[in-house]
């Protein structure tokens, strides 16, 4: 039998399971013990006005002896079948796009070869750990290369504007590979934290191998070898760094928006290819209780409440400012992929429990910018990619060129003065002061400085002395788009050629990113068959 459905049920956050069943009971006009399991589906928390905060609830009631229904389903995956030897896909990068597609690829029967630079979670784990000790990088396992891609190590945030009917099925799966129900699937602003990802990608990569898939880690693509005999260029091999040869008619290009060396070769192929907007500026540090006090007030600290999250964004002029990739309880995380380059992003594990709230603060940068920076009238493709790498290398220089961060108090930053900076901080391997208007371009000065005073006035303390702006966070998205058939999504210049997720700018995000990654699949499958 169907359940009875109930929305936007407010409860008091400290409401227990007892007093959930009571209240349902009231409003159903029925006895506690007239219900049979009350299962949430959407939890979301409003801690609006001066009043005690509440959760704003979605829930099945199930009658007396009936057993709910199950949130989730996993991958169906389908018979195995035969292909040519040139006919298996190639997925290029195991972050959520390329393992996502691997996914849909074996539930239509096809198992692809996986090729990935980095390493398997367990050693890139320990490699991002020498880096941190001993500030050596390795270029292709770090805190963008490797298994899970540059998420892994994230607050795992799996919110999403999209509106697809895939966002489900993307979550659907990470909770069948071990992420937590309700944070996943129940939460409306959900969140797996990098400690679960990792063991995740464990299950869900020996899952793929049990089906078939083929994972290559430590092997990057060096080469798209094409076949010009036909009516157009034609994907006919890919080449690898260590010399093998794969043959296959369909690549998957899913490597993530770091991946430069890929942008490069794409241009020597004449790959389509744009530039596009993207944005820049630096991780700003609060300590949590800061922010917990600015958010809940009196109930700062509460158990049932955990870390406070913010979502800023204002205009100012043409450009746009706004937070990016907030992590409560977290860390600021250095994620250069090439040495003598620096920039940083920011992580959290699933409990949020860290003493310090950070997030990016950026401003909308368009290929304009990436032009007049390049000397030129118009942009090239990669006029971004190359403005994103003289900004990480001036950060790198100006934080002693030892990975050390740049960084400084908000109040310094706005008056352009140099000053202390606190004894504590969560970035590791450390930061140093130094003024951040000498490395972020002048002309998103103004548009900065701003949106920090204007965040100011909506949380209190933002930018006061105990704000600390951290290092450039300079990829929060490609500043480039591949170009694809709206429908074949193939690339418009090679056949065979299958642009995907963030690094060929159609995703941002882990679901958005793994959405792409199906819907490509999806279209090799049908053409496959």
């Amino acid at each position: 039998m169907s359940p009875r459905n109930i929305k936007s049920f407010a409860v008091p956050v400290t409401c227990d399971d007892a007093g959930l069943r009571l209240k349902v009971s009231q409003q159903l006009g029925c006895k506690p013990e007239e219900l049979g399991a009350i299962q949430v589906t959407r939890r979301a928390i409003d801690a609006r006005g001066r009043g005690t905060p509440r959760f704003i609830l979605n829930m099945n009631v199930w009658r007396p002896g009936e057993t709910p229904s199950p949130l989730w389903t996993g991958p169906q995956y389908g018979k195995a079948l035969k292909l040519k030897k040139d006919e298996r896909p190639v997925v290029i990068g195991a972050g959520p796009a390329g393992l996502f597609a691997a996914i849909r690829l074996v539930e239509n029967g096809f198992a692809p070869i996986v090729l990935e630079r980095g390493q398997p979670v367990e050693q890139r784990g320990r490699d991002v750990s020498d880096f941190k000790r001993n500030r050596t990088l390795d270029p292709d396992s770090n805190y963008c290369f490797g298994e899970g891609g540059a998420g892994t190590f994230s607050d795992g945030k799996l919110y999403t504007r999209k509106h697809h009917p895939l966002v489900r099925t993307v979550l659907e799966w990470l909770v069948s590979f071990g992420a937590p129900e309700l944070e996943t699937l129940v939460d409306a602003r959900p969140h797996v934290g990098s400690n679960q990802l990792i063991p995740l990608l464990k299950v869900l990569r020996a899952d793929l191998i049990n089906h078939g898939v083929d994972f290559r880690f430590g092997k990057t693509l060096q080469g798209i070898e094409l076949d010009q005999s036909g009516q157009g260029p034609r994907v006919r091999a890919i080449r690898c760094s260590d010399g093998e040869e794969i043959p296959t008619r369909n690549v998957i290009l899913a490597t993530g928006h770091s991946a430069r060396d890929i942008y490069e070769h794409l241009d020597t192929l004449n790959v389509a290819m744009e530039a596009k907007a993207m944005a820049i500026g630096s991780r700003v540090e609060h300590p949590q209780s800061l922010i917990n006090q600015a958010q809940f007030g009196a109930f700062a600290g509460s158990a049932e409440l955990g870390a406070a999250t913010y979502r800023l964004a204002c205009s100012i002029g043409e450009r746009g400012v706004y937070s990016f990739c907030m992590c409560p309880g977290g860390f600021v995380i250095p994620t250069p992929s090439s040495p003598g380059r620096l920039n940083v992003n920011g992580m959290s594990n699933s409990n949020r429990g860290g003493a310090f709230a950070n997030s990016a603060i950026v401003v909308s940068v368009t290929p304009s910018d990436y032009a007049r920076h390049a000397g030129r009238q118009e942009s090239h493709p990669l006029d971004g990619v190359h403005f994103q790498d003289h900004l990480e290398k001036l950060c790198f220089e100006a934080g002693g060129s030892a990975y050390e961060a740049p960084a400084q108090r908000i109040p310094d930053l706005l008056k352009g003065k140099s000053g202390g900076l606190p004894e504590k901080t969560s970035y590791k391997p450390g930061i140093v002061a130094a003024d951040l208007n000498q490395i972020l371009p002048e002309t998103l000065h103004s548009s900065f400085h701003e949106g920090l005073k204007t965040f100011g006035k909506r949380i209190r303390g933002f930018d006061s002395n105990e704000a600390v702006a951290i290092g450039l966070e300079t990829t929060t998205s490609a500043p480039l788009r591949i170009l694809r058939g709206k429908e074949s999504l193939e690339s418009l210049t090679i056949q065979g050629l299958y642009p995907c997720g963030e690094g060929a700018g159609f995703a941002g995000g882990i679901v958005s990113s793994a959405i792409d990654g199906i819907r490509v699949a999806d279209v090799i499958a049908e053409s496959l068959r």
